[in-house]
């Protein structure tokens, strides 16, 4: 049963017949399993901290009580960005509600780094995805120019439609300074020499989405996978550099 049940995982028929309503309730259920509390990665951050670089989370959808503590809590703890996923949060990155959140994050300069592009399960589904694409974070560059943001997954996410959103997230880094993409999940290496091409190697992040992967690469071997298709890649050695590290030691002020 189990094995039924992940080999359904990313196929698209096994949601397309429930209503956006029934698949948001599903992908609510879903997640009630796989919460990180901020907590659990400030103990990680002070464990390994020549590893790891912490960034916290907030839920926009709750109370103006709960987003203040959490966004105070992400100040407390030295994290160095806020992480969020308008897929699993259910949010539109153009709300009012957001306002707050981009606000703090810009007077503390902190980054932002976003979901974009699909989710594995009822998020495959463009309609359940679609807060997701690219576009919607062009008015929020604008109002917030000095707000750095991190795109993740270049607005490429997707195992049934791969580089779902990609166009639409190049058109939006080329026009704003502020934003940024990473290449986590993403392996196309056409898109990927395209990004460098229109929006500079200077703007592209290297990530993983590691342990994240297990659909694209043994989990046992991903990051290494991961790591080489980078390396082998046709790119030139300075674009390499800056991908792998350069970029975001500059965003993070690493020395």
């Amino acid at each position: 049963v189990l094995g039924d049940v992940r080999g359904s995982w990313f196929f698209r028929g096994y949601w397309l017949g429930m209503g956006v309503e029934d698949l948001r309730m599903v992908g609510k259920n879903i997640l009630k399993a796989v919460k990180t509390p901020n907590q659990k990665v400030l103990e990680y951050v002070k464990r390994y901290p020549e590893r790891f670089i912490g960034f916290g989370s907030v839920n926009p959808n709750k109370n103006e009580e709960y987003v203040e503590a959490k966004l105070k809590e992400i100040k407390d703890y030295g994290f160095k960005g806020i992480k969020l996923l308008p897929t699993i949060h259910f949010f539109n990155p153009k709300e009012e509600k957001m306002l707050k959140i981009y606000e703090f994050a810009e007077k503390e300069k902190l980054i932002l780094l976003i979901h974009t592009g699909c989710d594995p399960g009822p998020w495959e589904l463009p309609l359940l995805s679609k807060n997701a694409n690219p576009s919607n974070l062009d008015p929020v560059c604008e109002r917030y120019p000095n707000l750095r943001i991190i795109a993740a997954h270049m607005g490429s996410y997707s195992a049934q439609f791969p580089g779902i959103w990609f166009n639409e997230m190049v058109r939006v880094a080329k026009k704003h300074e502020n934003i940024y993409v990473d290449i986590a999940a993403t392996f196309s290496e056409n898109n990927l020499k395209k990004a460098v091409k229109e929006i500079g190697a200077e703007k592209i992040l290297y990530g993983s989405d590691y342990p994240v992967i297990g659909g694209y690469c043994d989990r046992q071997t991903g990051m290494v996978n991961c790591v080489n298709w980078l390396k082998r890649s046709s790119l030139t050695l300075e674009a390499k550099r800056k991908i792998f590290g350069e970029n975001i030691k500059g965003l993070l002020s690493l020395k």
